[in-house]
């Protein structure tokens, strides 16, 4: 039998790592992982071997700091949701197209009807941008199967750990976007209706995303949906119907700054 000190060994020959730069590094991988692919529902087909290999940690290092799959997992959810890129706000796309809309149609905004109709095509081009946009991202995928597993944990052990990560997301997305709104509305001199806010907008849109965004996996066709709807210079010209439902989330919770205010 061959003499063990001469027989080479990855686990004798990795440099002992401190088990606060272990965990941090196989945080680090499972997020890059994530970035890469986005997560499964459910979350069971994250490979720990592969993640681990990444890191460059020893497995036994691992499952010292987490103990089981389930338990890196839970951890995982909250570091990749807490990341700046999951905040799952406007995509850039979307405000560059809001931006040059409002450069665009500027000469509207001197009359309540003309703010009107501008806000009406920054609904129409910029909803489908991003929900576009959204749909091919590695973020939406990720929170989408954060929102299933949320619903559904196949691991009580860590269901708390995922309803309070989805909360979390949740609250920061809605936050994001009525920062948004706040300033959009801002600009085309509107506000929200007595009762409401920009807040109220930022809920109402969301639903409106979310709600298809959820059901395209089993019903694809929902991505090209169009209808029929205002055109800028009148008449009409096709909407997707994301859009076309975020213009009727919008309008019944606004109203321009000129309309006398409600006593």
């Amino acid at each position: 039998m061959p003499d063990a000190d001469a027989v080479p060994s990855e686990r004798r020959r990795r440099p002992r790592i401190a088990a606060g730069v272990a965990r941090q590094r196989m945080l680090d991988a499972g997020v890059a992982l994530v970035e890469r692919d986005g997560l499964t529902v459910g979350f069971g087909h994250l490979p720990l071997e592969e993640i681990i290999a990444a890191a460059g940690v020893s497995r036994a290092s691992a499952y010292r700091q987490w103990g089981s799959h389930e338990a890196y997992v839970a951890d995982l959810v909250t570091e990749v949701f807490g990341r700046p890129q999951y905040s799952l706000g406007f995509s850039p796309a979307t405000t560059a197209s809001i931006t040059a809309g409002l450069r665009e149609h500027v000469g509207l905004l001197d009359t309540a009807e003309g703010r009107h109709a501008a806000m009406l095509e920054l609904v129409r081009v910029a909803a489908e941008r991003n929900f576009r946009d959204l749909l091919a991202s590695s973020q939406w995928r990720s929170y989408e199967s954060l929102y299933v597993a949320a619903a559904s944990p196949g691991d009580p052990a860590h269901a708390e750990t995922l309803e309070a990560t989805a909360r979390t997301v949740e609250q920061h997305f809605i936050d994001t976007n009525t920062g948004f709104y706040q300033g959009l509305l801002g600009m085309l001199r509107m506000r929200p209706r007595a009762g409401h806010s920009a807040r109220s907008i930022a809920v109402a849109t969301h639903l409106v995303v979310t709600g298809i965004g959820h059901r395209i996996r089993v019903e694809p066709s929902f991505a090209d949906l169009m209808v029929e709807g205002p055109a800028l210079g009148g008449g009409t010209t096709p909407w997707h119907f994301v859009a076309h439902l975020t213009r009727h989330a919008i309008e019944p919770l606004v109203e321009d700054d000129s309309a006398p205010a409600d006593a």
